[in-house]
């Protein structure tokens, strides 16, 4: 358990960090939109920390359909989250973009956190191995 913690840590300063710079390449270098740039970053994201998460925080060794979902459903409710941050802040504050969105994407990583922690992946082992042995029957 502590060692899935750690790792799932870890993954999300991993991730955090490959989303904002993507963020950041797409706002400041291709000169996108900021929610063209938001979208492409959290899509980038859930590639990353899917794979990350699956294979590396939880050991699993392939693709169970139902977790996926549930993993993007997670992170479709914290882009929601990020979007209306970010966009609400823009419209009220005066504050840099690439501060707004920091401080979104801090908030959406507790929220992405809980969710994948308590929801996505709870009961880990016990869940895909009892759908392993549901396959087979």
């Amino acid at each position: 358990m502590y060692t899935q913690t750690i790792k799932f840590a870890i993954t999300g300063v991993l991730n955090t960090t490959v989303s904002f710079l993507t963020f950041c390449v797409c706002l400041q270098v291709i000169s996108y939109h900021y929610l063209v740039a938001l979208t492409l970053s959290h899509f980038t994201g859930i590639l990353n920390s899917y794979v990350c998460n699956s294979r590396w925080t939880f050991g699993k060794k392939r693709l169970h359909f139902k977790q996926f979902v549930r993993f993007t459903m997670v992170y479709a409710l914290a882009y929601v989250l990020n979007f209306a941050i970010l966009s609400i802040g823009i419209k009220i504050t005066s504050l840099n973009i690439l501060v707004l969105q920091a401080v979104s994407l801090v908030t959406a990583t507790i929220f992405s956190f809980m969710g994948q922690k308590y929801w996505t992946f709870a009961g880990g082992q016990k869940r895909c191995q009892e759908g392993a042995s549901n396959e087979h029957t």
